[in-house]
């Protein structure tokens, strides 16, 4: 999960220069300092949850369909691990880039908006042109983060995403899969190892972001 960081403690030192009014940008910050400590945490424990399902590479196998129908207590808890710890890492990378939002209003937008009327897509498309926009613009077509953005919306506002344990044997595959579901258009399932892949990609995307935004404010590179 280790990249290039985001180089928090220069940001702040710099924006402890500014006027007192965008000092409000600390707290955004430390936000996101924490939101990714946090995915972390929910990344690993989803991963290794995952990890601990004795899943065989064959469909076929008779151990397969031994756990498919299974409900043993151990069975059922790491199936509530894996759900809880993906949705809590989705909801993270998702929230966490409201609170870039927040920051990059402080900083980039004059005047700025309220906190109230603040959030990813009013920002973004309220930036001026700069490499910081073009990234954003992108990533916010991207399918894995519109996914994990209806995603979000659906678990909050109707109702669970739901994940099984699937065999088939058209394609050889068998695993935990997140169900399909619909929010405004329709959104494939996918095996939950590529989900978790889906949104650490996604997330790691704010660490490329925040490094242009201090490339931006900082050394004035646009």
């Amino acid at each position: 999960m280790e990249r290039e960081r985001w180089n928090l403690k220069e940001l702040r030192e710099h924006i402890r220069t500014l006027p007192k009014e965008r000092k409000v940008a600390l707290a955004f910050v430390t936000s996101l300092d924490w939101a990714d400590r946090i995915f972390k945490y929910h990344f690993c424990e989803a991963r290794d949850a995952l990890r601990s399902v004795p899943i065989d590479e064959d469909p076929n196998s008779i151990k397969n369909h031994e756990l498919m129908f299974s409900s043993t207590d151990e069975h059922e808890f790491s199936m509530l691990v894996i759900r809880a710890n993906v949705t809590a890492c989705i909801h993270t990378a998702r929230n966490a880039y409201d609170h870039l939002a927040q920051l990059c209003n402080v900083l980039l937008l004059d005047p700025p908006m309220s906190v109230e009327s603040c959030d990813f897509h009013r920002v973004r498309r309220s930036l001026p042109e700069s490499e910081l926009r073009n990234k954003l613009d992108l990533l916010a077509e991207s399918d894995w983060f519109q996914y994990i953005a209806a995603y979000s919306n659906t678990s909050k506002h109707r109702m669970l995403v739901q994940q099984s344990l699937h065999l088939s044997y058209a394609d050889g595959i068998a695993g935990i899969r997140a169900e399909s579901f619909e929010h405004d258009k329709a959104y494939p399932s996918h095996m939950v190892g590529d989900l978790l892949e889906g949104i650490l990609e996604v997330k790691n995307q704010i660490i490329i972001c925040g490094r242009t935004l201090n490339d931006e404010i900082i050394r004035g590179e646009r």
